[in-house]
């Protein structure tokens, strides 16, 4: 049985920016910078902890705006590996974790700082958690990778 090589993929958030590094199946691998991070979603950073639903909104847009220009670049991938400084696996309950249960998990943030107490019980508060949250769901969606991979560090 022949074993299909493909393409990783490899998101590391910073601070004010973050990184792309995509390695083919045949070691050659280009890395660029993206112009969004932790600490720079928003015209500012999050404010509040949690963020207010009007600043995730806002910063929806601008993870957007950063991301959809990507998707000629970067094909659909199964798997994308996620190097965060904010500790993500313990909150989500996995190191893998799956599209389906990323868009879950950022409903129950929409519905925290819309203030929903149920939902407020279930995720972190702070700022920073939910901008890694919400860049790895928006690159999920719209760059169409199937699941991720946590790289906590």
């Amino acid at each position: 049985m022949t074993v299909e090589k493909r393409d990783t993929i490899l998101l590391s958030l910073g601070e004010t920016q973050s990184r792309v590094q995509i390695t083919g199946a045949d070691g050659t691998s280009q890395t660029f910078s993206l112009a969004l991070g932790l600490d720079a979603l928003t015209p500012g950073p999050f404010r509040r902890d949690p963020p207010s639903a009007l600043e995730l909104e806002q910063a929806i847009m601008v993870v957007e705006d950063v991301l959809m220009p990507l998707a000629a670049r970067i094909p659909p991938h199964p798997v994308l590996h996620l190097h965060s400084p904010v500790p993500l696996a313990e909150p989500l309950g996995s190191r893998v974790q799956s599209r389906e249960n990323i868009e879950r998990l950022f409903g129950q943030l929409v519905a925290m700082v819309e203030g929903d107490p149920l939902a407020s019980a279930q995720l972190p508060k702070d700022r920073r958690f939910a901008a890694a949250l919400l860049i790895l769901r928006e690159w999920m969606h719209h760059l169409d990778a199937g699941s991720v991979v946590l790289v906590d560090g």
